[in-house]
Formats: structure tokens, C-alpha cells, sequence
């Protein structure tokens, strides 16, 4: 009984020597790995505004549209167009039919960011004189305005249209008097006819 107890005693002891070894071997083996890193944020700015040319610089003030800028055509005028960094307004003499104005400007984007437009809210014009009522038919029916990417003003400006970072996008703004007036000039009008251009807003976001 004594030799079994001894014999068993003997392969506990082996078995815990076993064990400290194998953690011993395992201890033995470890290794340590460091990630170090930095990082820099570089100085970036968020700049568009509008201008009279495309590499012109944000103006610091409302000023005078140069005359390169506005196309008269018929027997149209422009008696006020002036640019700011963030606003354009305008106002134009239409007399015969077919009469339009376009302005042309703009929008620069000199900041580190790529952009587009998020949307665009363009009103419809509104027309009054003495009658109200029939001056805004008048306008409806024969008066459009808009802001239009392209020369030949059929392409409005659209969400997602882009202003990368150091680009522009060149604007042509029109308002015309169609000529869809009726043969006999029966709905020409009697007297002057006053046309409000609401602001039209372009919203830009990063792109």
C-alpha cells in the first residue's frame, strides 16, 4: 500500500513539474508589438462667393456689374446690376416683344473643399400695375426668368451640378418678354408693367 502511495505521489509531483514547465516554455515565447503614429490636420477653409470673371477675387463690397457682363437685346436695357459676394440684383427696361436681358457672373470657389449644388429655389417673377390680377396672367404668360448654366439659357443650374475646389461656374441669369403675344396685340399691355425677380438662392454643400 505504501509503494502505491508512493507511486502515486510520484506522478502528481511529475504532473505539476509538467505543468510549471510547459507554462515555463510558454512564458518563454512572448513578444510585444507598439503601433506609434501622428497625424496632421492641415488648414482648410470653406470659400465661394460670386464674381465678375472667372479668376476674380471675393468682392468686398456690392459694386457695379461691368457692362462686358450684361447683353441687351431688341430694344431692352439695364438700369442697375450689381454684385456682391452673395448677391446679384438686377433690374432691366423690356419694351417690344422678344426684348431680353442676361447678366453674366460667376460663382468661385477658392476654398480646400469640392462642392455642388444642393438645390435651388428660383420664384416665379411676379408682375403688377394697376390691375393685379391680370398683370400676374401678363407675367405668366408672357414673361420667364431664370439662371442658367450655359450661354444659350436652356440648361437651368440643378442639384449636384459641381464647384470643385479652384474652379468657377459661370452663370447667365435672363429675363425675357416672349414674343407669343396674340396677332391683333390684344393682350399686350396699357400701361407699364412693373416685373419682380424674387432672389433666386443656390445652395452649395461639400462634395
Amino acid at each position: 500500500m505504501e509503494k502505491k502511495r508512493g507511486t502515486i505521489v510520484a506522478i502528481v509531483v511529475a504532473l505539476i513539474l509538467a505543468v510549471i514547465s510547459l507554462g515555463v516554455a510558454f512564458a518563454a515565447f512572448s513578444t510585444q508589438l507598439n503601433i506609434n503614429g501622428t497625424a496632421t490636420v492641415q488648414q482648410s477653409s470653406w470659400n465661394i462667393f460670386f464674381a465678375s470673371a472667372s479668376n476674380g477675387s471675393k468682392p468686398s463690397s456690392a459694386g457695379t456689374l461691368p457692362a462686358a457682363n450684361i447683353t441687351e437685346h431688341g430694344s431692352a436695357s439695364s438700369t442697375l446690376a450689381s454684385l456682391s459676394a452673395d448677391n446679384f440684383s438686377w433690374a432691366a427696361t423690356l419694351t417690344a416683344p422678344g426684348d431680353y436681358v442676361i447678366y453674366t457672373f460667376y460663382a468661385r470657389n477658392t476654398g480646400s473643399f469640392n462642392a455642388k449644388v444642393r438645390s435651388t429655389l428660383s420664384p416665379n417673377v411676379t408682375c403688377t400695375y394697376a390691375d393685379t390680377t391680370s398683370a400676374q396672367t401678363f407675367c405668366n404668360s408672357h414673361v420667364t426668368y431664370g439662371i442658367y448654366k450655359n450661354e444659350a439659357c436652356t440648361q437651368a443650374v440643378t442639384a449636384d451640378d459641381p464647384l470643385n475646389s479652384n474652379s468657377s461656374a459661370q452663370y447667365w441669369v435672363k429675363v425675357m418678354l416672349l414674343d407669343n403675344f396674340a396677332t391683333n396685340g390684344s393682350d399686350l399691355p396699357t400701361q407699364a408693367v412693373t416685373v419682380t425677380a424674387p432672389a433666386v438662392s443656390v445652395y452649395y454643400d461639400q462634395n
